[in-house]
């Protein structure tokens, strides 16, 4: 029996904690295989991944080994053979493409002689794919098209043939990823790609007959004339002429979403009728700041399901918001990738100007936890070319990462990090035209839709400042819609149809709303549909300005989205000329909270005091304080454990890497902690603290540095 359950991997009658790490099997030496899986056993690490390369494994005259037999590095059979010696189960990522600073991502040289098959961009030019590491990404394919299908199919069939002797119970294999993070070789802007003839002439109309079903339904969205959805052609760029143009851009990316949908399921269905009966999973690539793509068709006995990527560099605001928003809306939240070191192309060089040390392995393990992560791979664990930082080096030497690892896999089995959970009441909420709106980079019709998302993101800093404990819902999730009591939802003119039905449900349900933006009279295709408005009974007027606000005792300059111009609702701030801005008021079982001006602080003490008083007055809990708004603060708990969470990004004015003292509180009531005689101890570190529960309560002082991070383990001595 292979099954995911509990955030667990059931292996015949076998329980896997859901944590791997990756060791290429191509890029280390075989004589060091042995060390490496020693040591690897040795930091409690069950499970290992590793990439398999399409272009290294196919020989020149077509053929395929995987044996070893005229390279030793295509010896897949006796890696399997050894890890299951050693006791180990195993994950493989067979691409196509495999990114990883890998020659052509791992495509062969001889598809990118074939321009028939590769994607285009606007203008019908073949675009190469992004380099990483300074290793060239190649071309990029149309991954649908039928002859690069046709190749991948030989590949994957050869693959397969050897592979199945090695799939569980006969071998180690359980899971095999599909495809590394498919992005178009990283271009993800809207008219970036794909504009192949095959696309544009065959996959385009197919969904357009899917989503319209008549091509004069299709052709009225878009104020256009067709006869046959063939007539209709892919927009090449975004010329804010009307609504209708924007409809049909939305559209072009919900074509690129079932592009992608229909490509993964076609390898996962290759693979299985090759008599591969494994679970698979997927990797998003998104953006920063971007939801994870929704509309795949994952099956609900999990034997399909997605995985997300972080990587050793990020911005933590961002990452923090993206990983809670994956672990907020997906039943199993795995992290199929988390980097434990950095690409470059000259890593000894790199090391020494930008260095990876146990530190930085440790923050980005803190971080992917606390906001919710249950599964773990743990990216290029043994070094390899164009990579520097890895727990351990080519020859198994252990450097100051591997202990951290080590640690982690033995407090995953002390508190149980598959059951942990966040008492988060908040949440932001986003309708994805918004999104799609951002990467339009459009001042027109609706420019006020950017500065908008940026106060969004500049909400999470602020929370994160505040230490209001929040998550991220989305609305093609509905368990997220219901997890929390409180949801904060940036508004412009347009939202869905969908989004707006699901808030005055919510509102029905007795959710509290935070709206911030104008108010919606225009669904995504610009039709009229005023269902919020009518339901919260605000009328707004859009005009971005710069104004000052006065309300919940505090006035400070901002950017105004517009005003109001008729609510039932109490007003509770207007600007500088007397207009309401602001108005709250209880609608059905729920309670609305409306501004239409920039809530972010962006660093103005006023203004986050404004969005302290808000929250306060709203009743969202706060269980926690730092003496410096850069320290972030976390509590998770299962029924054995409460996990405290210290971090200390690089950001703001500690840039020079100084340790800093600062005092936390914790309310340990509110976060269910008991007894007086408390033991914080630092479980990915040396830290072992003896508290009592007052000074918990009343202030405790800590020594940290920037870039540096906390798990402690609060027990009762």
């Amino acid at each position: 029996m292979l099954k995911i359950a509990e955030n667990k991997f059931l292996i015949g009658k076998e329980i896997y904690p859901p944590l791997s790490v990756e060791l290429s099997y191509f890029r280390v030496s075989k004589r060091f295989w042995s060390i490496c899986f020693e040591r690897i056993k040795r930091a409690g690490i069950r499970i290992l991944s590793s990439y398999v390369p399409w272009n290294l494994h196919e020989t020149p005259d077509g053929q395929f080994d995987f044996s070893g037999q005229l390279d030793p590095r295509r010896d897949l059979i006796v890696f399997l053979e050894l890890a299951r010696e050693f006791g180990f189960k195993a994950i493989l990522k067979p691409g196509p493409w495999i990114g990883n600073e890998w020659v052509n991502g791992g495509y062969p040289d001889y598809l990118a002689s074939m321009p028939e098959l590769l994607a285009r961009d606007p203008n019908g030019n073949y675009v190469p794919a992004k380099n990483t590491g300074g290793v060239k990404g190649g071309y990029v394919p149309t991954y649908l098209h039928p002859l690069f299908q046709s190749h991948l199919k030989r590949y994957y069939v050869a693959l397969a043939e050897v592979v199945k002797h090695y799939i569980y119970p006969r071998g180690p294999v359980f899971l095999v990823e599909i495809d590394s993070r498919p992005s178009f070789g990283g271009h993800l802007g809207p008219f970036d790609l794909d504009y192949n003839q095959y696309v544009v002439s065959n996959l385009y109309p197919e969904f357009l007959q899917q989503r319209f079903e008549e091509p004069k339904r299709a052709a009225e969205a878009y104020g256009e004339r067709a006869k046959q959805f063939a007539d209709l052609r892919p927009p090449l760029a975004f010329h804010p002429a009307s609504s209708k143009q924007l409809a049909k851009v939305f559209d072009w990316m919900r074509f690129k979403d079932w592009m992608m949908a229909r490509y993964v399921s076609s390898l996962r269905e290759i693979l299985v009728n090759s008599e591969m009966p494994a679970l698979y999973y997927f990797t998003h690539f998104s953006k920063d700041g971007a939801m994870p793509l929704a509309d795949f068709p994952w099956p609900e006995d999990m034997s399909f399901f997605s995985g997300y990527y972080l990587d050793g560099s990020y911005d933590y605001y961002t990452a923090k918001h993206d990983l809670k928003a994956f672990a907020c809306t997906k039943p199993f939240p795995y992290l199929s990738t988390l980097a434990t070191g950095l690409p470059a192309a000259v890593p000894e060089e790199a090391a020494k100007y930008l260095p990876y040390d146990a530190r930085s392995v440790k923050f980005s393990l803190c971080l992917a936890l606390a906001s919710g992560i249950r599964g773990f791979n743990l990216g290029s664990f043994v070094e390899r070319d164009h990579w520097y930082g890895s727990p351990l080096t080519r020859d198994g030497t252990v450097t100051a990462g591997y202990e951290v690892i080590r640690k982690f896999a033995a407090a995953s089995e002390r508190v149980g990090p598959d059951t942990l959970e966040s008492e988060a009441e908040v949440a932001f909420l986003v309708d994805r035209p918004l999104y799609w709106y951002r990467e339009l980079r459009a001042d027109e019709p609706y420019g006020y839709i950017l500065p908008l998302l940026n106060t969004y993101f500049g909400l999470v800093r602020d929370l994160s400042f505040l230490k209001f404990e929040f998550g991220v819902a989305d609305f093609s999730s509905p368990a997220s819609l219901k997890r929390f009591k409180t949801y904060i939802v940036p508004t412009a003119e347009l939202m869905s149809r969908a989004a707006q039905q699901a808030l005055v449900e919510m509102l029905n349900q007795g959710k509290k709303l935070i709206l911030f933006g104008v108010v919606p009279v225009l669904d995504e295709t610009g039709r009229p549909c005023q269902i919020l408005a009518n339901f919260i009974k605000i009328k707004t007027s859009a005009q971005q300005e710069v104004g000052a606000v006065r309300g919940l005792g505090v006035e400070f300059p901002t950017t105004l989205f517009g005003h109001i111009r008729k609510a039932n609702l109490k007003k509770t701030a207007h600007d500088g000329r007397r207009r309401p801005v602001g108005a709250a008021g209880k609608v059905k079982k729920g309670e609305v909270w409306f501004f239409s001006f920039d809530l972010s602080s962006q660093l103005n003490h006023e203004r986050l005091t404004f969005l302290e008083n808000l929250f306060l007055e709203i009743g969202v809990p706060r269980r926690l304080y730092s003496s410096d708004p850069h320290l972030d603060m976390a509590v998770a708990k299962n029924q054995k454990s409460t996990l405290l969470y210290l971090f200390y990004p690089l950001s703001g004015s500690n840039h020079a890497g100084l340790p800093r003292q600062v005092i936390i509180r914790v309310d340990t009531a509110a976060c269910g902690i008991r007894g007086e005689r408390l033991r914080l101890l630092d479980l990915l570190g040396d830290t072992d603290l003896k508290v009592s529960s007052k000074e918990l309560r009343q202030g405790l002082s800590l020594r940290i540095a920037p870039n540096d991070s906390f798990l402690f383990l609060i027990e009762k001595k």
